[in-house]
């Protein structure tokens, strides 16, 4: 199968008839329906908003077999999208088309489970941290697109062969914001807790109860946050807590066999989650601006949230309300 990249194309891509306008009505429809499917997928998975019917657009050529879409091929599947809403021309002449692989609500719903899943239904972000998936609040920087689990779990192997390492007495190493457990800061790996948590700076001894080590010669934490937590906060806690576990008190030197179990009991459920909680956070990032725009305004209409003016177009904000 030829690919553009990492991109699979369909076997239609490969037959010269398919690149010239068929004049049978029925072959035509089935022919547009085969364009529209392949530009969408194909925007979709290079995260392309934008096509210009007269600029050199991948799809629109196969040179394995010498064969090019002509304008009035481009512009007709094109507007073959622009009519079931999910295209739209930026200007009168259609030479560029605004794609949308989700429709306005959809993303607008998209950025619904961004706020919930991230616990900022009270808070305040710029256009530019939504669009990036970053937030830059406090003494860490956060990825918003990043789950301690996900990324663990994907890394798994690697992880293993490098968290050796020998804490001390944890003095000098801070909890939350030093990178003792592999190359991660656990502020950033669990950020809904680092939100909430009281002493953002504490140190490991600080926090680690060892007159509480148990025969197994695990530490106990002290945790302590300023408030109770909720149901996404508490999934938080519960990771964390299997992360510690895995770390041998004695010697700093986590037990690599238990690590392998719990990456093992934790997989199935990280599948399972993974395309409600991050899908829509990945495709978040790098979004148009203007299609981000209309999905907030959207939802302003909605009293989701209320849009706030800046000195300049990089500081346009938006306070969420859900």
């Amino acid at each position: 199968m030829q690919k553009l990249g990492d991109f699979k194309l369909p076997h239609f891509f490969n037959y010269p008839p398919y690149f010239t306008l068929q004049p049978v009505r029925d072959i035509r429809e089935k022919q547009v329906q085969l364009w529209k499917e392949l530009i969408l997928e194909y925007c979709r998975f290079q995260k392309i908003f934008v096509i210009g019917l007269e600029e050199d657009f991948p799809l629109f050529s196969n040179p394995v077999i010498e064969r090019f879409l002509s304008h009035e091929a481009r512009e007709a599947f094109l507007s073959a999208l622009v009519s079931e809403g999910r295209a739209e021309w930026l200007d009168k002449g259609h030479r560029k088309c605004l794609i949308l692989w989700h429709r306005i609500q959809e993303w607008a719903d998209i950025i619904l489970n961004f706020v919930k899943d991230n616990g900022l239904e009270d808070s305040v972000m710029t256009v530019e941290e939504i669009r990036s998936g970053t937030e830059s609040r406090g003494t860490a920087t956060r990825i918003t697109f990043r789950s301690p689990w996900k990324f663990v779990s994907s890394c798994s192997e690697e992880f293993l062969t490098h968290i050796q390492l020998k804490l001390g007495d944890g003095r000098r190493i801070r909890f939350w914001e030093d990178p003792w457990i592999g190359d991660y800061m656990l502020a950033e790996c669990f950020q809904l807790l680092y939100r909430i948590i009281e002493a953002k700076n504490a140190s490991i001894s600080s926090l680690r109860q060892n007159e509480t080590t148990n025969i197994a010669g695990r530490f106990s934490w002290d945790l302590r946050f300023f408030r109770n937590l909720n149901d996404r906060e508490m999934e938080e806690i519960s990771s964390l807590t299997l992360l510690l576990e895995s770390i041998n008190g004695n010697k700093g030197i986590p037990d690599k066999k238990r690590n392998k179990r719990i990456f093992d009991d934790v997989k199935e459920d990280l599948n399972m989650g993974e395309s409600k909680i991050f899908g829509c956070l990945v495709e978040l990032q790098g979004i148009d601006r203007t299609i981000l725009m209309r999905a907030l305004k959207l939802l302003e209409q909605k009293g989701k949230l209320a849009i706030f003016k800046g000195s300049s177009a990089d500081d346009e904000g938006v306070k969420f309300s859900i």
